[in-house]
C-alpha cells in the first residue's frame, strides 16, 4: 500500500456544547476533542482523477477509541482492514472470501502515518512533526495540512478538512494529491462515547 492511499484514512473528531463557529482556535478543538472517548461511523470516498469521467467510489466504516485504537474498514469494491491499538499496525485484504494478514512491508509505512490519524482524532493538529496546520474560522471552519517533508510533497500538496455547523463535527476531507488528483471523503451516522469492544481492535 503507498502513502497517498494510506492518507486517505482520516478519522474526525466529535463533541458538543460549543455554538456554530466553534473553531475559533486550536485549543476550542482540543477541548471538543476531549470529550470524546469513542467515535464511529460510516464513510463515503471518492477519488477524482482527470482521467475518468467518474470518481472510484468506496464504501466503509470506522471505529474510534481513545487514546489511540482505531479501524478503518473498507466495505467495498473490495474489502480490507487496517488496525492500530497500542502502536501495533496491521492490514487484512479479503482473498478467497476471508481476510488475509497483509505483508509487513505495509504495516511499516502505516506505522508512520496511523498514530498521526490517532492525534488529529484527539484534536492534536498543530503539533504534528509531519504537517504544518493552519485553521480558517467562519461558519464551517476549516483545516490545512501541508506536508513538511518535500518527499511527501511530491505525493500529496494538501489535506483540507472542512467543520460542519454542528459542534466539532467534519463534513467533509479533501486530499490533494496533486492538479489532476484528489480524494473526498466524507462521513454519516456518527456516534461518540459508545462502548466498542477490544475485539474490533485486535482482529481483522
Amino acid at each position: 500500500m503507498n502513502i497517498r492511499k494510506i492518507l486517505t484514512i482520516l478519522a474526525v473528531f466529535l463533541g458538543c456544547g460549543l455554538l456554530v463557529g466553534w473553531a475559533q482556535s486550536w485549543e476550542q478543538i482540543r477541548q471538543v476533542s476531549a470529550g470524546v472517548n469513542t467515535l464511529q461511523a460510516g464513510f463515503v470516498q471518492r477519488k477524482h482523477l482527470k482521467i475518468l469521467s467518474r470518481p472510484l467510489v468506496s464504501e466503509g466504516r470506522f471505529y474510534f477509541r481513545s487514546p489511540d485504537a482505531l479501524r478503518w474498514e473498507y466495505l467495498s469494491p473490495v474489502r480490507s482492514v487496517l488496525l492500530l491499538n497500542k502502536g501495533s499496525v496491521k492490514r487484512y485484504i479479503q482473498q478467497n472470501n476471508r481476510l488475509v494478514e497483509e505483508n509487513q512491508n505495509s504495516a511499516q509505512v502505516m506505522k508512520f502515518v496511523l498514530p498521526e490519524i490517532a492525534a488529529w482524532n484527539r484534536g492534536n493538529f498543530d503539533s504534528s512533526p509531519t504537517f504544518s496546520a493552519s485553521l480558517k474560522p467562519g461558519r464551517k471552519s476549516r483545516i490545512l495540512l501541508t506536508p513538511k517533508d518535500k518527499g511527501m510533497r511530491a505525493m500529496i500538496q494538501a489535506i483540507e478538512i472542512t467543520l460542519s455547523e454542528k459542534p466539532g463535527e467534519i463534513d467533509t476531507v479533501r486530499i490533494i494529491e496533486s492538479d489532476e488528483a484528489y480524494t473526498v471523503i466524507e462521513f454519516k451516522n456518527v456516534r461518540t462515547n459508545q462502548r466498542l469492544d477490544d475485539i474490533l481492535f485486535s482482529t481483522g
